[in-house]
């Protein structure tokens, strides 16, 4: 399971990101996650219970799920696919199909309380 190494990794930098203006306790994170980067978004959660701990115990893992999509370059159209499916050529036109997005893995937003419990928010 890569997910607890991910989840681990993701808990040092966003500390990392805290400490560099003071100290506090994190509240949010809020990912980006492909679906073709190989991870599982619940395994992830998973983890990141696992990893978190302390005054950080109860911050929120947030994923915001990308799909994959299949674009035709000749018709200029995204292509719609059947469910856990891809289609290799384009249903109107016959040219091959391209795949776009679903690699994310992409820390979005770190939210923290400060220790004189201002909320602040990083990148």
């Amino acid at each position: 399971m890569h997910e607890m190494g991910v989840a681990m990794s993701l808990y040092r930098t966003c500390r990392k990101e805290v400490e560099k203006y003071g100290s506090g306790r994190l509240q949010k994170i809020r990912l980006a996650v492909g679906e073709l980067s190989a991870i599982d978004p619940e395994l992830l959660r998973f983890a990141w219970e696992a990893t978190v701990d302390g005054p950080d115990a109860r911050c929120e893992l947030e994923i915001d799920w990308k799909p994959a999509v299949q674009h035709c370059p000749q018709c200029n159209d995204i292509k719609p696919r059947p469910d856990h499916s891809w289609l290799m050529i384009c249903p109107d036109c016959g040219s091959p199909l391209r795949v776009e997005g679903g690699y994310e893995l992409d820390l979005l937003q770190i939210t923290y309380l400060s220790d004189s419990e201002n909320e602040e928010t990083g990148p």
